[in-house]
């Protein structure tokens, strides 16, 4: 019997927890070297249909099965695929997706309704009760118009009759979206079907995006109608893109590339035939694809690409990039206030120790009870342990929430550039606590100290062009040195900068000219923390020195 809707009684799927899905400059190589993919990218948010398209060997299953992390043994894989803006972890995306494969397989003596009943109860998660399932069934069925053949026996093609092919391939929808995915990705979905077929199941994929989900698939050749149904197209030839956008702007693109699309011609064809690779004519169709592949990469197309990832990682609350200028002067300034925020806190907060305990350490060490270098030392070994897992925590938590370079060296490159900087605003403030009577005077000498160091750190005034009477007292900051630490270590990682400015100034193209601008020196890197080491030995020595000399004076 169809399914019918009892009084009180209604059978929908539950909403679809939306999620955006990008991918980033992959490569694809086989283990001898041979690139399959190059460097693609692309995004897709929810309630899209995005169709991989191109001529055989273009790279669409390889791109598909990178996608889903399947079928990659014997393949090194670069790049990343992001999930609402985040990294997925290995074989976690199939929690949130489905695979509707090439070629139908079913047990050919089951009804529509029985094959959804056996994959409910495999599928869905035990605690759900039968009704439940039987609910869920009711409404997949409903959702794939598959009401009417529900009944009837799947059959195996050629030797059992059954349904149709349009049918079987809904019907392989369904299967899939019991679970309610948010991800659908499907190879070659419309293959053996004919055109009224391939329209019927083209459009049943824009009604699964409708409600909310992701729907990424390869196709051939699709009709000009179905071309149109999609919005986006991604191109593939020869491992590269070709082309990624909507398909009316892929008209315009092509057109610019000389490629001639007759009127009354289904414009797919023509595009697929340009980016083939056609025997004997090999070198002059290489030419073509690469020529068409160049001019996408520097087109305005591809910045549109990076658009929609950037607009993914924010959908999410993930952080900019920092591959745009915006991102990049923000990235420069979270470095900076990680150096002021570790400075102010432990150079103020550190100063309360000496001058409260100063009228009894003057009477212990002229007693003889123990020398002033032993009590010293013993303020900065209690201090050390506080401010570096202070520093550490600050690091750990806010990094990766930031938007830093997501690599273990840079992260812990940042923490133990953070944790002397740390030790050398701790030793500032020691060493003015020994030397001030009180605390009030402490502070009051710290304020403009700090202020100084802070304006010639780097980030204020570049450290190049101060002028020659002040450009010294960079020297004395540790401002100045971690903070070149920290950009050189971000900033090193990055290769390509977006360079759009839209005043006619001029603006970085990668990470070293970041570094160059600011008249900071990579070589620098390390180095800086032996100055800080040095430097932070240096205070100590004149701030015990400063102690000691102020407890002779008051005998």
């Amino acid at each position: 019997m169809p399914v019918t809707k009892e009084p009180g009684e209604n059978f929908h799927l539950p909403p679809v927890k939306e999620v955006s899905l990008s991918w980033e400059n992959l490569r694809v190589t086989t283990k001898a070297g041979r690139p399959l993919l190059k460097g693609i990218s692309g995004a897709t948010l929810p309630g899209e249909v995005v169709a991989l398209m191109g001529a055989s060997g273009a790279g669409k299953t390889t791109l598909l099965n990178t996608l889903l992390q399947r079928n990659l043994k014997g393949l090194e894989i670069e790049g990343d695929v992001l999930l609402e803006g985040r990294p997925i972890r290995k074989g976690s995306i199939g929690s949130v997706s489905a695979y509707v494969q090439q070629e139908d397989l079913f047990i050919g003596t089951l009804t529509v309704k029985e094959h959804l009943t056996m994959q409910a109860n495999l599928r869905l998660h035990k605690n759900m009760t039968k009704e439940q399932r039987n609910e869920r069934v009711n409404a997949v069925i409903l959702e794939l118009g598959l009401e009417n053949s529900q009944n009837s026996r799947i059959g195996a093609g050629g030797i059992k009759k059954g349904i149709s092919g349009g049918e079987a391939k809904r019907l392989a929808f369904a299967a899939e979206i019991l679970a309610n995915p948010a991800l659908l990705f499907c190879d070659e979905p419309t293959t053996g079907l004919d055109s009224f077929m391939a329209l019927q199941v083209v459009k049943c994929l824009c009604k699964l995006a409708a409600a909310g989900r992701n729907v990424v698939l390869t196709v051939h050749q699709p009709s000009s109608e179905i071309f149109e149904m999609f919005d986006k197209v991604l191109f593939l030839a020869l491992g590269r893109v070709a082309f990624f956008g909507a398909p009316s702007q892929s008209l315009i693109f092509f057109n610019s590339c000389d490629v001639v699309i007759p009127e009354h011609c289904n414009p797919a064809d023509i595009l697929i035939h340009n980016l083939a690779v056609i025997p004997h004519h090999e070198e002059e169709c290489q030419q073509r694809i690469e020529k068409i592949c160049d001019s996408y990469q520097s087109s305005v197309y591809e910045k549109n690409v990076e658009k929609w990832q950037e607009f993914c990682r924010k959908r999410s609350g993930e952080p900019i990039s920092g591959r745009g200028r915006d991102g990049v002067s923000n990235l420069k300034g979270a470095l900076f206030y990680y150096i002021s925020e570790l400075t102010y806190a432990t150079c103020f907060g550190i100063q309360t120790f000496m001058p409260a305990d100063f009228p009894l350490i003057v009477r212990e060490h002229h007693d003889g009870i123990y020398p002033m270098v032993f009590y010293y030392l013993s303020k900065v070994l209690s201090y050390l342990p506080l401010f570096t897992i202070d520093g550490i925590l600050m690091v750990s938590i806010s990094y990766f929430l930031i938007g830093f370079e997501k690599n273990v060296s840079a992260f812990f490159t940042t923490v133990i550039t953070c944790m002397l900087v740390e030790w050398s605003a701790a030793s500032v403030g020691l060493m003015v606590s020994a030397v001030s009577p009180t605390y009030a005077v402490a502070v009051s000498v710290s304020g403009p100290l700090l202020t100084v160091f802070s304006l010639t750190g780097g980030l204020y005034t570049n450290v190049g062009k101060m002028p020659h009477w002040v450009s010294w007292v960079q020297y004395l900051s540790w401002f100045r040195f971690g903070y070149e630490s920290l950009v050189v270590n971000q900033f090193r990682f990055k290769d390509k900068l977006d360079c759009l400015p839209s005043d006619g100034t001029q603006c970085e193209r990668d990470g070293h000219e970041v570094v160059q601008n600011l008249w900071f020196d990579e070589e620098n890197l390390y180095w800086n923390w032996l100055y800080m080491l040095v430097y932070i030995i240096i205070v100590h020595m004149i701030g015990y020195n400063g102690i000691l000399l102020r407890a002779k004076l008051s005998r």
